[in-house]
């Protein structure tokens, strides 16, 4: 829950970010921290932390299309099977969902296209997500190297579902260079 606060938080600060830098945004880069034990009895621990970076304010991925959804969170995919793939395919990750399959497809269309959308709702399928961008980030380090790194640009979305509003987190994922240039 607290990480899916921190990105909240995120969200907001870039929000406040618009009324005195215009045209800017707040990305982060999750990275996984070891803790070591307190104690004896304590087994050692990790945490998550968001490194953030002020990035050019744009639409880093295309907005998705009912018929490009990804859902790993029911296992299915609603895009027809002759259309052909595209970036703007959001990948929405649930609270069961496995992290190392997302983070999979989150290289792979990284590789492709450069940039990715990842949906979530609530905590736990955040939290997954987020697992999924630092797991991508393995995959991908042959092409991030030393001088690039895994940003995503924390975003919430409304949705109608039923005649309901509703609201998830974004998270469009992109690689991006240290000359601050994304690729």
């Amino acid at each position: 829950e607290a990480l899916h606060k921190a990105l909240k938080s995120v969200i907001k600060a870039s929000l406040y970010l618009q009324e005195s830098h215009k045209g800017v945004c707040l990305a982060v880069s999750p990275e996984k921290v070891s803790l070591p034990s307190r104690s004896a009895e304590e087994p050692a621990t990790s945490l998550v932390r968001l490194r953030a970076r002020l990035l050019p304010e744009r639409r880093y991925a295309e907005p998705c299309s009912a018929a490009g959804v990804a859902d790993f969170a029911a296992g299915t995919t609603a895009a027809s099977s002759d259309a052909p793939a595209m970036s703007s395919e959001r990948l929405l990750v649930g609270g069961e969902t496995n992290p190392g399959v997302v983070a999979t497809e989150i290289a792979g269309r990284l590789k492709q296209f450069g940039s990715v959308s990842v949906g979530s709702m609530g905590p736990n399928a955040t939290s997954k997500a987020v697992k999924a961008l630092m797991i991508a980030r393995v995959y991908l380090s042959e092409t991030l190297g030393s001088n690039k790194e895994l940003l995503a640009i924390p975003q919430v979305e409304a949705f109608q579902f039923q005649d309901e509003e509703r609201w998830r987190m974004v998270l469009d994922c992109v690689i991006w260079d240290e000359n601050l240039t994304i690729l």
